[in-house]
């Protein structure tokens, strides 16, 4: 009888965690605009030499829009000189600029 009461509460455990996390995204797409997620996702998935390798496309899935929405900021990004853009990867060259758009 032990085991099953630390597996409900596990189980529960789980729920809420699971649920939590459900809340925080639809917030998040709710009321912050792609290109604030954008940014903050590029610096999420960056590595060590600030390169992001990840399609268009993929981004925009992970953001929950189009992929000329994702394009439309990298390309106005990449005029400011804050990245770079190559077929499937990232460059980024400004990491405050986009630290403060993440925010």
């Amino acid at each position: 009888m032990d085991s099953s009461s630390e597996f409900q509460h596990w189980i529960f455990n789980n729920i809420g965690s699971r649920f939590k996390q459900v809340i925080e995204r639809f917030a998040n797409h709710a009321f912050v605009p792609v290109e604030n997620r954008l940014a903050g996702l590029l610096i999420e998935k960056r590595g060590k030499d600030q390169v992001v390798k990840i399609k268009q496309s993929e981004l925009a899935i992970e953001l929950g829009t189009a992929r000329e929405i994702v394009s439309r900021h990298l390309s106005r990004w990449q005029k400011q000189g804050l990245l770079v853009t190559n077929r499937g990867e990232i460059t980024i060259n400004n990491i405050d600029a986009m630290l403060a758009m993440a925010l």
